[in-house]
């Protein structure tokens, strides 16, 4: 039986209740049980009891569909509540509708985000944290099977996107806004290594075709997304992915280094002016985290071709982590971008969450120093390590 059916015949229409005419439409896609979406966001909040919120946050997001919340009220909420409102008992309903929207616990549920890079990696593992939390994900990027395959996964939508091409950004932000009417995220996220080796040696040309992907992509997300958001009077968020190598030399080729540390600037500058709209403009920043592009290069160094994403984050947990034996995770740059488009992060903006177990901040080379004689440090072994 379709939810359709499941509503009944006395409902009010739109000219009649005034409390109606507070209701905004919820999307069915949080009803469509194959996929992430709905499969493992239900099941969360079944297990707290609250499926209300879902609603309730959904009728904040002016969302455009067929389906009222007031069908999505009755069809989520506890018997109770459905008695109240098939009573036409509007003053419970409504108390109903404050209690729900206090306790709320979703982040983005009911959000619009579009994500270049997203077909794999740190992209792939957002879009999936996105989904999970309830949001309307647009994948954009250059592997179009991937990104399809992921988009359809999740109930979202794909576009092929080069970031270079100032074009291909505006139509993955028009796709979005055309699927869903508003953009409320967007997450510059693509990238690419570029060339190794000395200063004295980089060639120009290859230097010009890296900062086209890393900077000017990010400056065209940031650009089109602000417009739509500006446009559609949305307080959205942009989050721009950067990296520790912005923060620390000697970690990247220098071509790299260049235009993660470029990106930090313009997300600031943007923040800046951006504000009065109330769209905030962030930054993630990586370090040793078992991408595509590092556990490529780590492949490469490494001279092992069967290196898995547990070994870099061992590795990291190792040498490159105050936190010893606790390596990063795609999983882990996720839940940060998750948060910072969330309204719990609504006055931060201008920031750099870097997320690298504190390797920029400190070193762990000189930690005998803290210990008293006959301290036993801890091993590796005693603790419990965060493969994927």
């Amino acid at each position: 039986m379709s939810l359709e059916q499941r509503q009944p015949s006395s409902l009010p229409q739109w000219n009649q209740p005034p409390l109606h005419r507070l209701i905004m439409p919820l999307p069915p896609s949080l009803y469509s049980y194959p996929g992430c979406t709905v499969g493992r966001f239900h099941q969360r909040m079944e297990l707290v009891g609250l499926r209300l919120p879902v609603a309730v946050s959904c009728w904040r997001m002016h969302v455009s569909n067929d389906l009222s919340i007031t069908s999505a009220l009755i069809y989520l909420t506890p018997k109770a509540i459905r008695q109240w409102w098939l009573r036409q008992r509007w003053a419970d309903a409504r108390a109903a509708v404050v209690v729900a929207w206090a306790i709320r616990s979703v982040a983005v549920a009911c959000k619009v985000a579009v994500i270049t890079g997203g077909a794999r990696g740190i992209g792939a593992a957002t879009a999936k944290a996105f989904a999970e939390n309830g949001a309307n994900v647009v994948i954009a990027d250059i592997l179009d099977e991937a990104g399809a395959k992921l988009a359809t996964a999740i109930g979202g939508q794909y576009v092929h996107c080069d970031v270079s091409l100032e074009r291909d950004v505006e139509r993955a932000i028009q796709a979005a806004v055309g699927w869903k009417g508003r953009l409320d995220i967007m997450f510059n996220n693509a990238g690419i290594s570029g060339p190794e080796g000395s200063i004295t040696s980089l060639k120009m040309e290859q230097l010009s075709a890296l900062l086209a992907v890393n900077l000017n992509g990010v400056v065209h997300g940031i650009k089109h997304a602000a417009r739509a958001m500006i446009e559609g009077r949305i307080a959205g968020t942009i989050i721009c992915s950067s990296s520790s190598a912005a923060m620390m030399g000697g970690l990247a080729s220098h071509a790299y280094t260049l235009s993660k540390a470029a990106i930090l600037g313009v997300a600031k500058s943007s923040a800046c002016e951006l504000g009065i709209h109330g769209i905030r403009v962030n930054c993630v920043s990586p370090h040793g985290v078992p991408s595509e592009m590092l556990m490529s290069s780590f492949r490469r160094f490494l001279g092992d071709q069967n290196l898995q994403p547990r070994d870099v984050s061992k590795i990291v947990g190792e040498k490159g982590s105050l936190l010893r034996g606790r390596g990063g995770s795609v999983e882990d740059v996720a839940e940060a971008v998750v948060f910072l488009a969330s309204d719990n992060a609504g006055f931060i903006t201008g920031h750099n969450l870097v997320i690298d177990g504190g390797f920029t901040y400190g070193s762990s080379q000189m930690s005998f120093i803290y210990q008293t004689k006959g301290d036993k440090s801890i091993q590796p072994h005693d603790l419990e390590t965060h493969d994927q």
